[in-house]
């Protein structure tokens, strides 16, 4: 069994089991997500989220933001030399793009402009499909900032009550997603164990989650009908 560690994923040589992975995060998002920024407006700022590198197969599969594409990308890669690959041309991606890797960093390089990721080592929620468990990591990393946050009910007739313990339990077993709509854009944050929906709102210091019903895609949420609310409060 290998080692799992709880948030720092290419999936490396020599790995007895397919329960840990190396990926590649987008810094800049992971500093947009922990300033109190929302979901969907983090994912407004960059093309490219989550990268997995296969040496082996000479793969770069990227999980982008729904603005960019709703589809997972998989890219052909050429090593250049010990640090450096070329990206081959694909849907999604600038011709003559690539990346250079120098210790716990990774930066991409397209015509337009420079990304830089950072090395994260995660256990797998998914060991079927890199593709799914790099959409599945994003969505639990986006609800990592709450950490930060205070937890109470927003009125006495508020029936979900999730703590921060809770909440950390959750997290750490992938069992809690947040996730930008490819509709509207809304926050929305699901737990699949209590099969439990939340729509979010985030202010400058605070985010409410009201509990709302699973709905159908292109069915607009009316704030107004949820009654069940919890008031997050980043802590000083």
């Amino acid at each position: 069994m290998t080692t799992t560690f709880l948030f720092l994923g290419q999936y490396t040589n020599g790995q007895t089991a397919k329960d840990s992975a190396t990926y590649w995060v987008n810094k800049k998002y992971l500093a947009c997500l922990d300033s109190g920024k929302s979901v969907c407006y983090c994912q407004e700022q960059d093309n490219f989220l989550i990268l997995h590198i296969d040496t082996i197969a000479k793969k770069l599969t990227v999980a982008p933001s729904i603005y960019y594409s709703w589809e997972t990308f998989e890219f052909d890669i050429k090593r250049y030399n010990k640090s450096s690959f070329t990206i081959l041309p694909g849907v999604g991606i600038d011709r003559g793009s690539t990346f250079n890797i120098k210790a716990n960093q990774l930066t991409l390089t397209t015509l337009k402009q420079t990304t830089l990721f950072t090395k994260i080592e995660v256990q797998r929620f998914d060991n079927k499909s890199i593709q799914g468990d790099l959409w599945k990591q994003i969505g639990v990393i986006n609800c990592k900032p709450l950490l930060k946050y205070s937890i109470k009910l927003c009125s006495d007739s508020s029936a979900f009550p999730l703590t921060t313990k809770r909440l950390s339990e959750y997290i750490s077993t992938g069992r809690i997603t947040i996730n930008c709509s490819t509709d509207y854009h809304y926050n929305e944050m699901y737990i699949n164990i209590d099969n439990v929906e939340f729509f979010l709102v985030y202010k400058k210091d605070s985010i409410k989650l009201y509990k709302e019903e699973p709905r159908d895609e292109d069915v607009v949420v009316d704030i107004t009908t949820l009654k069940d609310c919890q008031l997050l409060i980043k802590t000083k």
